[in-house]
């Protein structure tokens, strides 16, 4: 009989280190992983695990030895790239970013991972020709989707007041857009099943906000009774909830949400995130109600992890790449992803569909995502990798995409959570008017 194959030492080192961090045990951890790399020194996964520990910690300049580390010993990989990148930046260190992306250009010049590096560090330090460049390269060769170098150097211009050659880019970006996503589109017509042809009779709840902007937290607090205390956290206690369909929303059992992975296999759970669509729309098995966590960054970075139809059709690595952060400043092209989604198939599964989204302004928004990585990732993050006066626009831009985009559903019931001023505040979406504090 033949004897497992035993796992790779390196592992044993590496999640010793990782299971440290987690409880913020650094100095160990910074041992352990210390240890591991005396005995397989410069092993990839082992550098890359060293970084996190130090970032954990919160010693980037160490961090940053260790992905020199992974460039010098492995330089046809991508990791270490993206580790300087991101230690220098934190740094304040942009010039030095620059020089790290070309020195990976120069192993790896039409890898499309690494030209999209190479762009938005270029952005990153305010220089947005090498982004055109390197975008024009990227069309010159072909690589990946049309559509996401056109986007990509309109914004570009934009940055550069050159308004003319931003506008004709813009144009030629909307054209391949739609050319590419024009068969994933559903008809005008009344939602119907595309599988049995009758009318469906089942419900979904859409629950949507930017990343740290509390969904979850609120759908944990299911019930009436754990409502109150969330409404009520640091704030004066709110009296009942709303007679809407925010009632309807509300009014029903707690449902764990601790683990989205598992729903599709537990038929008693019926809440599911955006990039579980693709599974569900194969399962065949829906419930009468459902309820969608929709994060309304990642729905508008991440877009073709949620509208599965261009993985099976196109081969474009491109595809599947996140849009910039400076890319989400467009409304138009916002609106075009976001009515990409909306007009996916599996909408058609819903008779009635219920919208609420969850508002909380730029600042107070970036507090809380920046706390939830704190305590999650032992690392500082940001809710755009911007300047703060460009984070709060791309903030403002996502929520008035989403608002002016929704009314396409025609949904049942369309609502609003607004924190304002201390206070949560509700509001039925009757009219433009109601969310024009987005832009303010």
């Amino acid at each position: 009989m033949k004897t497992p194959d035993k796992p790779p030492l390196s592992n044993g080192y590496g999640r010793a280190a990782q299971d440290l961090v987690a409880l913020k045990q650094f100095q160990e951890a910074q041992t352990k992983i210390q240890a591991g790399l005396e005995k397989i020194p410069n092993q990839i996964n082992l550098l890359t695990i060293a970084t996190d520990v130090y970032r954990a910690s919160g010693d980037r300049e160490k961090s940053l030895e260790y992905s020199e580390l992974l460039i010098t010993h492995h330089p046809d990989k991508l990791t270490g790239y993206i580790r300087a990148v991101q230690d220098l930046t934190k740094l304040k260190r942009l010039d030095e970013a620059v020089v790290v992306v070309n020195r990976g250009l120069g192993e790896m010049p039409y890898d499309i991972d690494m030209i999209i590096l190479g762009s938005n560090t270029y952005r990153q330090a305010d220089k947005p020709k090498g982004s055109i460049n390197l975008c024009q390269i990227a069309l010159q060769n072909g690589l990946g989707n049309r559509w996401y170098w056109l986007e990509r150097i309109s914004n570009d211009y934009t940055q550069l007041d050159a308004s003319n050659e931003s506008e004709k880019y813009r144009k030629q970006f909307e054209k391949n857009f739609f050319q590419a996503t024009q068969s994933t589109w559903r008809t005008s017509e009344p939602r119907k099943s595309s599988e049995d042809q009758i009318t469906p009779d089942k419900t979904l709840f859409i629950l949507a906000g930017c990343s740290g902007s509390g969904k979850s937290t609120l759908l944990k607090a299911f019930s009436e009774k754990h409502l109150e205390v969330f409404f009520a956290q640091g704030r004066e206690p709110i009296e009942g909830l709303p007679t809407s369909h925010l009632k309807q929303f509300f009014d029903r059992p707690e449902i764990s949400i601790d683990d989205w992975s598992t729903n599709l296999d537990d038929p008693s759970k019926n809440i599911y995130s955006t990039h579980q669509i693709p599974q569900l729309k194969e399962s065949g098995c829906l419930q009468k109600e459902v309820i969608l966590h929709v994060d309304l960054r990642d729905l508008i970075k991440q877009h073709f992890y949620i509208s599965d139809a261009l993985k099976t059709q196109s081969s474009h690595q491109s595809d599947r790449s996140p849009r910039g952060d400076l890319d989400l400043l467009s409304n138009t092209a916002n609106r075009m992803i976001i009515n990409l989604f909306l007009n996916d198939t599996f909408l058609e599964n819903f008779s009635d569909i219920y919208v609420t989204t969850l508002f909380f302004e730029f600042d107070e928004n970036q507090k809380r995502y920046e706390k939830r990585c704190l305590s999650q990732l032992n690392i500082r993050h940001n809710l755009f990798e911007l300047p703060p006066k460009l984070a709060k626009q791309a903030h403002s831009s996502i929520y008035y995409s989403w608002l002016e985009e929704i009314s396409s559903l025609q949904p049942t019931g369309n609502s609003l959570i607004i924190e304002k001023n201390k206070c949560y505040i509700f509001e039925e979406m009757r009219n433009k008017n109601t969310y024009a504090f987005v832009n303010n």
